[in-house]
């Protein structure tokens, strides 16, 4: 007699049950310790509690398997027919019986008084209690297939994190086939049992590596999703798709030797054991990888020493990972898509000086270009004079110096309009026409000859034209982009224009604002991405995936280690890391720039200091102690301190003077104590207001004063502040100081001697510079605010500049209260030493 059953099927009813490994209570210890662990993906393993177990037959654990998958309640006499099939029914149901004993005792044995046992016994049928604590790995499978089926793509944000968790927990479970390597040899039912089920489990396994991978690889985590795809393959080696995404994956990485290399794998893996050769799109994919060079270089965060100078690290340990732009990723996916599907697309990709955007833009063009996209990089460069159609002659030269014979992709007439910008088209055909001395007719045929030329590449597969730093770009570019963008709407061919916009009150002249009007006008779809810095969170995750050392050990005898050791203990803890990472997002408020020239600056300093570990590779050890020790104008790197003096120069006189007295005050910015302070009438700060706004040196902020929220400014990163109070100078310093004061004194005279009319919030008094104080409003503002940073000031002394003062010191006066005769720069409470207190 045959037993149905249905593969796949774990009979636990349809809810899933999500199995949770912290323990809070002794009770739920109880319960772990007589928990049963069903792992069955790959060689079976059975654990009860803490103690693996061993069967004395095979059969034992075959029905337990059996039970556990299958659920429900099973005949006895069912169960002894198909385990034992050469056995009378009597002697079968006595096998029954004695596998039964044994399984029960090898469980009883861990069992503590008053614990459910995992088997329910009845007189003619047996089955697995459902109510009994299992951690079964089908389970995890089961229902992160469920959850792939409903669909990812509409998932964004926690949704899509829970779901990368959800998968990744799932596909950690898979060590091989279902019951690898196990069958009964005299039960032809439980084989053909365990290859239905080994079947369905392989498809539900590919179906969550395909999921896995690829949500990674459309998030831009190119190094998860490759060593997801490897366990991929590592589960399926005759998974030519699995193949395929890696050569994909390792060519976006501009590493083509390893995308070569996983062809020749796959390829070797399928002749030995099919005796086949790989399908034709795996060839082709292989033949394009070989001849086409990869848009970027190939990035290896942790080296060997062989691979760098003897004894010394690395020059990329501090190469962080692609992070914070998923979302920005995904949008850019999308639009390949439309593109694919032969609809133009237009991206403008818009930030700040070094917040990510050549970094996203070549993953993405590394991306497309593994999908099988031609992809066409140039860069506008900052010259003093204007260099006409710069950047796109470039970007031709090149792509036509890969051709073999260029006439085959246009007639001669549009060959010799092109050669206005190549003139090596003439060496190389003679006989070209001369092009029309006509200027404004000649501009319009080099337009469009450069259109077609675009059509025609587009034509042969999906291409994806990207230029860089476009606030550089010349007039003659920007009407030629134009043309080529009205010329796409009105013909569309599978093309992505992708420009790289700096935003920023020098990035953007009349001219390009009037081309970005008519650019947002034309037909082609338009997508606008805005770059933001890293979020607290994502700047904890970029400083713990470098490649920081397990265990630090001694290069020389005179490493940095030791020099570091007497200024404290080097920190390899994870709980240190993240309040390193606090630190850092405090200093940078995540700008991606500021972010990674501070790594390096610590660095170069030895704060951080490069460690050979036990398997011949570099790691990074932090110093602690030292990096506490050190000023705070010291840790500034000088590109960013150059890039904020860039800034500062462009600034009027009235906007620098009120800036200054923003980095004097230090925090509770409000427009009232800008302007008292800096002694400008009304007019004059709101115009310095709104010039320092533009430029990004100052931003809107919401302060709470006396439980209310009023309106204010604050820096956007403490490293500017930093910066304008040194370059204001000791000078200028002490009198904005002693503006404070005397503002303060008049306003406290004011409050203790108020004028006969003080009941008017709204009066007037005039101070001793000619300038008119709201009594009522600003006065009483500018002393809580002054009184409060005064009971948290730095220790400083006034002449002592900025490379005077120490996290450790800034920590010292604010934990006594200290009032300090000029005013803090630092926010109180946010001190080094403060980010460094695990609690």
């Amino acid at each position: 007699m045959v037993m149905a059953h249905a593969p796949g099927r774990i009979g636990y009813g349809t809810e899933t049950v999500s199995i949770v490994y912290r323990l809070t209570s002794s009770r739920q210890q109880e319960q772990i310790m007589s928990q049963l662990q069903l792992s069955l993906l790959g060689t079976p393993v059975v654990k009860h509690g803490e103690r693996t177990l061993t069967f004395s037959t095979r059969k034992a654990l075959a029905l337990l398997a059996y039970l556990a998958v299958e659920g429900g309640m099973h005949p006895r006499k069912t169960l002894s027919e198909s385990f034992w099939p050469e056995l009378d029914a009597e002697h079968g149901r006595a096998a029954l019986r004695a596998t039964l004993f044994e399984l029960r005792k090898l469980l009883e044995r861990s069992h503590g008084p008053g614990e459910r046992a995992h088997l329910l016994v009845e007189r003619d049928t047996l089955g697995f209690d459902q109510g009994s604590p299992l951690v079964l790995d089908l389970r995890l499978v089961e229902s992160a297939s469920k959850q792939v089926g409903r669909g990812i793509e509409p998932l964004v944000g926690q949704a899509r994190e829970a779901l990368l968790q959800q998968l990744e927990q799932a596909t950690r479970q898979v060590r091989g086939p279902f019951l690898a390597g196990f069958t009964l040899r005299d039960s032809q039912f439980f084989d053909d049992w365990t290859r239905q089920q080994r079947e369905y489990w392989h498809l539900r396994v590919h179906q969550l590596f395909d999921a896995l991978s690829m949500l990674y690889e459309r998030a831009g985590d190119a190094a998860r999703a490759i060593e997801t795809v490897t366990r991929w393959l590592s589960f399926d080696p005759l998974n030519e798709e699995g193949y395929r995404r890696l050569m994909r994956l390792r060519f976006s990485q501009g590493d083509r030797v390893g995308a070569l290399r996983a062809y020749a794998n796959g390829r070797a893996v399928l002749a030995e054991q099919l005796q086949i050769e790989p399908e034709p799109e795996t060839v082709a994919l292989a033949k394009r990888i070989r001849h086409t060079a990869p848009v970027r270089a190939p990035q290896v965060r942790s080296l060997l020493p062989s691979h760098a100078s003897p004894g010394q690290p690395p020059a990329n340990l501090l190469d962080g990972p692609f992070l914070g732009r998923m979302a920005e990723f995904g949008t850019l996916i999308e639009c390949y898509q439309r593109v694919h599907a032969g609809q133009p697309q237009l991206v403008l990709l818009l930030g700040e000086t070094g917040i990510g955007k050549t970094r996203l833009a070549t993953e993405f063009a590394s991306w497309a270009q593994a999908q099988g996209a031609d992809v066409l990089v140039g860069r506008a460069l900052q010259t003093g004079r204007q260099l006409p159609y710069q950047p796109l002659i470039d970007v031709l030269r090149r792509q036509l110096e890969q051709e073999h014979a260029p006439d085959d992709l246009l007639s001669d007439v549009w060959l010799a309009e092109l050669s206005r910008l190549l003139p090596e088209l003439r060496d190389c055909y003679p006989d070209l026409p001369v092009p029309s001395t006509d200027e404004a007719l000649g501009h319009n045929r080099l337009f469009e000859a450069t259109a077609r030329l675009v059509q025609v590449w587009a034509g042969r597969r999906p291409l994806v034209l990207l230029l860089d730093d476009m606030q550089w770009a010349d007039t003659a570019t920007l009407d030629l982009l134009l043309y080529l963008a009205r010329s796409l709407a009105e013909q569309p061919a599978p093309v992505l224009l992708l420009l790289n916009l700096r935003t920023g009150a020098e990035s953007c002249t009349v001219a390009q604002s009037t081309w970005l009007m008519a650019l947002k006008r034309t037909r082609i779809p338009l997508t606008v991405l805005e770059l933001a810095a890293f979020s607290q969170e994502e700047t904890q995750r970029f400083v713990q995936e470098l490649a920081w050392a397990e265990q630090p050990l001694e290069v020389e005898n005179t490493s940095p280690l030791e020099r570091g050791s007497q200024h404290g203990e080097a920190s390899l803890s994870r709980d240190a890391l993240v309040a390193f990472a606090n630190w850092l997002y405090f200093q940078t408020r995540g700008q991606p720039l500021y972010l990674v020239e501070t790594l390096k600056g610590l660095l170069a300093r030895e704060i951080i200091v490069p460690s050979l570990q036990e398997n011949g590779s570099w790691g990074l050890v932090l110093l602690t102690g030292l990096l506490a020790q050190t000023p705070v104008g010291e840790l500034i790197p000088a590109s960013v301190r150059e890039l904020i003096r860039f800034q500062l120069a462009r600034l009027t006189q009235t906007a620098w003077t009120l800036l200054v007295v923003g980095a004097v005050l230090g925090q509770g910015l409000t427009f009232e104590h800008l302007i008292v302070v800096a002694q400008l009438d009304e007019q004059e700060g709101l115009r310095a207001l709104e010039e320092l706004l533009r430029r990004g040196l100052l931003c809107e902020a919401t302060l709470v004063e006396e439980s209310q929220a009023v309106d204010g400014y604050a820096f956007p990163r403490e490293m500017i502040r930093e910066v304008v109070y040194q370059e204001a100078g000791t000078t200028r310093q002490r009198l904005v100081q002693r503006r404070v004061l005397l503002v303060m004194r008049e306003e406290e005279a004011l409050l203790l001697h108020p004028a006969p009319d003080n009941g008017n919030a709204s009066a007037e008094t005039m101070n001793g510079q000619g300038r008119w104080v709201a009594a009522g409003t600003v006065g009483a503002d500018l002393h809580r605010a002054f009184a409060k940073n005064s009971s948290c000031a730095t220790g400083r002394k006034s002449d002592a500049g900025a490379g005077g003062q120490t996290l450790l010191a800034d920590r010292e006066w604010g934990a006594r209260g200290h009032v300090a005769p000029d005013f803090p720069r630092s926010p109180p409470g946010r001190t080094f030493q403060s980010f460094f207190e695990i609690r």
